[in-house]
């Protein structure tokens, strides 16, 4: 349990009904509800196209990334919702003020709160912690949580929520202040008991440190687990409570983003809620405007169960995607852009080559928690960092791509990656401070013979 002073305090029992509503809605959505909203959703004349480009436009960048059938999907069951406007009042009422878990067993809870947003009523944030902290707690099924508000009058808080952080007294200091600005829905987060199950998985990803895990295990470990032992990533992730107890903590978005902002500077990303999953591509033009998508689970909407090979819930796909966020803010903004101007290189060749497409999601995805690990201070080596994050990616190709028959003639893209550079050495040199000084060092002394021969067919180019 956690310290006493907190565990007294909102403590909620997943009812058994909990598990029913997610099954439910992996499902495609059934095309009525017996619900309506009168005089709230206004009626959109027109052909089926017109009404999902209307729910676009209106859903701005939370919807951008919809089809139009699934727009279409979307629209209807908003005009088919029959809800009085009290029953709505009180819904958009417990949202903003963060009671989130009095709403959740509604079947509608995703179109009303959608309906909320479109509204004005609640801003892209909030509707994002709610479909988070929806997803957790029915996820949480039988196990018991808490849900913490970081401003309830006692430092205990604040001490769980600083716990998972790697901020200066100054940091957190700035963060709280930053929080204190959010929307009072924002301030709270969620503390989640973890099973044995969980403590099991920790036991087989600690053993496999250094080793490999074996397929099977791959479909029953969550991300989370893997993240926190292999990448070294735990904020707002798991502390220690009383008697060996364990939590996972859920935060708000403006958590996440506050953190990101206090942490990294002018270098954070900016989150991007999105309905939906984006392609590789749209995460590459998004972080060239220093933004990142947040997948975020709805009923027409067929999520993903797994991320990076592993298992992941919605929850846990969403912390997924904070890891990405993170380890992207980590990266100073000019080494970021190099490699994003390496991934629309990729992109423009033959981007249905298997090993083209591997190279071009490693490039954007910036799955690099080495920059988590260092000190911001040390990143200032561009060209350094630059070479050795490359050599990591082609080596991760001929790890994992090894019996792959198109290896060989896939990773013929090195040269003309090798050939780019050449042609824009001075522009970036400029632009990026990279250099190709390291890179000829690295040719000199490598003692990774799997990678050798592309760098040193790279220096014939070079």
């Amino acid at each position: 349990m956690l310290p006493e002073s907190v565990t007294s305090k909102n403590l909620l029992y997943i009812q058994k009904s909990a598990p029913e509503i997610v099954e439910q809605e992996s499902k495609c959505a059934p095309s009525h509800l017996d619900l309506k909203i009168d005089s709230l959703t206004s009626h959109i004349p027109g052909t089926p196209s017109s009404v999902a480009g209307e729910l676009k436009v209106q859903g701005g960048p939370l919807l951008s990334f919809l089809r139009t059938e699934t727009l279409e999907m979307i629209s209807n069951r908003l005009k088919n919702l029959d809800v009085t406007k009290q029953s709505y009042n009180s819904f958009v009422h417990s949202i903003q003020e963060g009671k989130v878990q009095t709403q959740i067993n509604q079947e509608s809870f995703p179109y009303i709160l959608l309906q909320s947003f479109l509204n004005k009523e609640i801003n892209q944030f909030q509707f994002a912690t709610s479909l988070y902290f929806r997803s957790a707690i029915l996820e949480a099924r039988k196990k018991t949580l808490q849900i913490l508000h970081l401003f309830d009058g006692t430092l205990e808080t604040q001490k769980i929520a600083r716990s998972t952080l790697n901020l200066t007294d100054q940091q957190f200091a700035e963060w709280l202040e930053k929080m204190k600005r959010a929307p009072l829905s924002e301030h709270y987060f969620l503390a989640i008991t973890r099973s044995r199950d969980d403590h099991l998985y920790d036991q087989i990803v600690a053993q496999s440190l250094g080793g490999t895990i074996s397929p099977e295990d791959r479909h029953s470990i969550p991300i989370s687990t893997i993240l926190r032992f292999y990448q070294n990533f735990n904020t707002f992730g798991v502390i220690k409570g009383l008697n060996n107890s364990t939590y996972q903590l859920t935060p708000s978005f403006s958590m996440m983003q506050a953190y990101l902002d206090v942490k990294y500077g002018k270098n954070a990303l900016q989150m991007h809620p999105i309905i939906g999953v984006p392609s590789n591509k749209s995460l590459m033009l998004q972080q060239l405007k220093d933004k990142r998508a947040v997948s975020l689970p709805f009923p027409e909407i067929v999520f993903p169960n797994s991320a990076d090979t592993f298992s992941a819930t919605r929850s846990q796909f969403i912390k997924h995607d904070f890891f990405h966020l993170e380890v992207s803010s980590a990266i100073p903004k000019p080494l970021r852009d190099a490699y994003l101007e390496l991934a629309e290189f990729v992109h423009k060749g033959d981007i249905t080559n298997p090993i083209h497409s591997y190279l071009f999601s490693l490039l954007v995805d910036f799955d690099f928690s080495y920059f988590l690990l260092e000190d911001q201070k040390t990143l200032t080596d561009l060209s350094f960092h630059f070479w050795l994050m490359l050599e990591f990616i082609f080596d991760t190709i001929l790890k994992n791509k090894q019996n792959d028959p198109q290896i060989h003639p896939g990773i013929g893209i090195a040269k003309e990656i090798a050939k780019h550079l050449s042609q824009n050495k001075e522009r970036w040199a400029e632009q990026y401070g990279i250099t190709f000084e390291e890179f000829n060092k690295r040719c000199d002394r490598y003692e990774n013979q799997r990678i050798n021969h592309i760098f040193l067919d790279m220096k014939k180019v070079i």
